[in-house]
């Protein structure tokens, strides 16, 4: 009977953290969807160089970002939680034979019983694929959103190629001349 409740037990903490896991990946789902429109959700830098713009960091370091920092840190930390029938306690309740007579680790051939880990519980179910490659389509889109705002910018590159091929301009612009080191 104990070994049915620890197993139970066992199975309702594994559902909780697959659940806790989907909620916040949802929520920074819902976070990359919707930012802040005078904040946003990541700075980028924009330059002009000669012949293109230039942002940085770029998509591919965003999405590395995204996936391999704050995804997978989250499955790190869920990975990382003690199973509850891995306890020391609880131990010889799973070994092979200790089951009751008619289990299926009773008798010297029984099994031990392990169950299944939450990272297979999450990696199973679709809603996670979904959240995962929504994540993905939201930072896409926006990286793809940020590159048609340099097109509003445009009249301003013929300023940038002046002061390029001229740069004796920029001292007649006070706050563009370099500041004198005190001797």
């Amino acid at each position: 009977m104990l070994p049915a409740l620890v197993r139970l037990t066992d199975y309702m903490i594994t559902e909780s953290l697959v659940a806790l896991v989907l909620n916040n990946l949802a929520d920074l789902l819902a976070l990359l969807a919707s930012p802040n429109k005078i904040k946003g959700v990541f700075l980028t830098t924009v330059s002009f160089a000669q012949d293109r713009t230039i942002f940085t960091p770029d998509e591919a370091e965003v999405l590395k970002t995204v996936n391999l920092t704050v995804v997978e840190g989250i499955l790190t930390s869920m990975a990382s939680m003690p199973r509850l029938i891995f306890l020391r306690a609880f131990a010889p309740l799973f070994e092979a034979g200790a089951g009751p007579p008619g289990s299926i680790n009773a008798g010297a051939t029984g099994l031990k019983i392990e169950g299944l880990s939450p990272m297979a519980v999450l990696t199973a179910d679709p809603e996670y694929h979904r959240i995962r490659d929504a994540i993905t389509e939201a930072v896409t889109t926006s990286c793809a959103q940020v590159h048609c705002k340099p097109c509003n910018m445009r009249p301003n590159r013929g300023i940038f190629e002046l002061l390029i091929t001229s740069p004796q301009l920029l001292t007649l612009i006070p706050q563009c001349q370099p500041a004198n080191p005190k001797s």
